[in-house]
């Protein structure tokens, strides 16, 4: 673009074809080529320029996008998972709360078989007694039996002797 200036202020325009004052012709011809090689590459940078801001406003586009999908995924997946959770907080309270149950149940088995077991002890220590009071009521009523025999011998013997 300064080169454009220069050349149209000297020239009055760059489709001239008269050099200016003080340059020949072949240098004319290599600053207007110049020039115009110049204005044609500032054009190329401004169209990459031009082109990579699309692009660039397209990637942003495109992981805004990507970023705001994600970010429902996540909560989606975080709200399941907090359902999940929340679930599984329900099924252990329902466990802990059938094996308190079932503790208390076996607690209370457990007593029972205690006191079963004391009162089989007692039972069978009531019968262990009452075994021994019948042997020896048996004892009793045989030395009885005897002493009666022997009673009713010596009065069949008496009855005898008085006949």
């Amino acid at each position: 673009p300064a080169l454009d200036s220069l050349l149209s202020s000297s020239m009055g325009g760059l489709g001239s074809t008269a050099p200016p004052s003080g340059l020949d012709s072949s240098e004319y011809h290599f600053r207007l080529h110049r020039a115009s090689l110049s204005s044609e590459f500032d054009r190329f940078m401004a169209d990459i320029k031009s082109e990579l801001e699309a692009r660039s406003s397209q990637v942003t586009s495109k992981t805004e996008t990507l970023r705001s999908e994600v970010r429902s995924e996540v909560s989606e997946r975080l709200g399941s998972t907090a359902e999940e959770v929340a679930e599984l907080k329900a099924k252990l309270v329902e466990e802990r709360d059938r094996r308190t149950k079932l503790e208390k149940q076996v607690g209370s088995l457990v007593r029972w078989q205690d006191e079963a077991r004391f009162g089989m002890e007692d039972l069978q220590r009531k019968m262990d007694e009452m075994e021994q009071a019948r042997t020896n009521d048996r004892r009793e009523l045989r030395k009885d039996m005897i002493k009666r025999i022997d009673e009713t011998n010596a009065a069949q013997t008496e009855a005898k002797k008085e006949v």
